[in-house]
């Protein structure tokens, strides 16, 4: 006579099914975003787009957090080169946002690839640092509300991300300044340009100098006229 499967047995089974197709849908999203990426490498932007959207749902599905970043930072540079500024940098936010929920190492190397599109905009679209510093400073905030207290080993990352949100807020303000867009008093600008600089000295020494923030922000002040001895 067969004996009858218990209760264990089967949430064992079902476990390794579930598994299973989770490797399936991981693997299945893994080769969406190659071809996304070729598409990308052809210059068909719109193709690009829409295969890594379907690239991060079956990420998302499969709840691979790792390939889910990896499409959000993808999407976010799709954006970039499609013009699409706001919505990159809100892009990025998210990128952001969801690093923080998993370890450093993601959150490093989300921001590592922040502050280089930083370096491009601030020579190309110094306008759009603004909204990236504000999306920046609004995922930190919201990830803080939601999971309180930040762990010891991702409080490093956390102070030096909410430095580049303040930096890359204040450059954008202090370019709108420059270019008339808005009007800001003599003491407003100084005291942004300080607070910039001063940030900048906190994440080179968090990161060890690994981005050069702080040569590279004085390069654009001085191409603005706002350098002068601290």
């Amino acid at each position: 006579m067969t004996s009858m499967p218990d209760a264990s047995t089967e949430l064992a089974a079902q476990a390794r099914i579930q598994a299973a197709q989770a490797r399936i849908q991981a693997a299945q999203a893994r080769i969406l975003g190659q071809q996304s990426r070729a598409a990308e490498d052809r210059g068909d932007l719109a193709a690009a787009l829409a295969l890594n959207e379907a690239t991060a749902a079956g990420f998302q599905e499969a709840g691979d957090a790792p390939g889910l970043l990896v499409a959000y930072r993808s999407r976010a540079l799709i954006l970039l080169r499609l013009g699409r500024l706001d919505d990159a940098c809100t892009q990025f936010a998210r990128a952001l946002a969801f690093a923080l929920q998993m370890d450093a190492e993601f959150v490093w190397d989300t921001v590592g690839q922040m502050v280089g599109v930083a370096g491009y905009l601030g020579q190309a679209q110094a306008a759009s640092l603004l909204p990236l510093g504000a999306a920046m400073r609004s995922a930190l905030q919201h990830v803080q509300d939601v999971r309180g207290e930040y762990p010891l080993e991702m409080r490093g990352p956390v102070e030096m991300a909410t430095a580049l949100g303040n930096i890359y807020a204040a450059m954008g303000m202090l370019d709108d300044a420059m270019q008339g867009r808005e009007a800001l008093p003599e003491q407003a600008v100084e005291r942004l340009r300080v607070d910039a600089l001063t940030q900048a000295w906190a994440v080179d020494a968090l990161s060890r100098q690994a981005w050069g923030l702080v040569p590279w922000l004085k390069a654009w002040l001085e191409a603005r006229g706002l350098l002068t001895d601290l």
